[in-house]
């Protein structure tokens, strides 16, 4: 596929003179912009860039992974603590074991 770029010049060659679609050869160039040049594409780079952002996620998700399980057993040990003070306290005379089986 050529750019529009292309396709303007192909079309100016050929003796249109408005280009494609009304375009002329200036307003293409005004729509360089979005032009993508491959010319100097290395796909060593492209790989290495790669592998440097799966490494820099694979690191991330390891220290949410280790965030996450510090969390729960945190959480887990408040837990037993609240349960233990549940049971100390619990003027009824029952056990939360005890309340939960009626």
């Amino acid at each position: 596929m050529a750019s529009k770029k292309e396709q303007v010049r192909r079309g100016a060659q050929s003796g249109a003179e408005d280009g494609i679609g009304g375009l002329s050869l200036d307003d293409v160039d005004d729509l360089g912009a979005g032009y993508v040049d491959l010319e100097g594409f290395n796909v060593q780079m492209l790989f290495d860039k790669l592998q440097d952002h799966t490494h820099l996620m694979a690191e991330q998700l390891t220290q949410q992974k280790h965030d996450v399980r510090e969390f729960y057993d945190k959480v887990a040990r408040e837990t037993v603590t609240l349960r233990t003070l549940v049971d100390k306290h619990n003027q009824s005379g029952f056990s939360a074991e005890m309340v939960k089986k009626s």
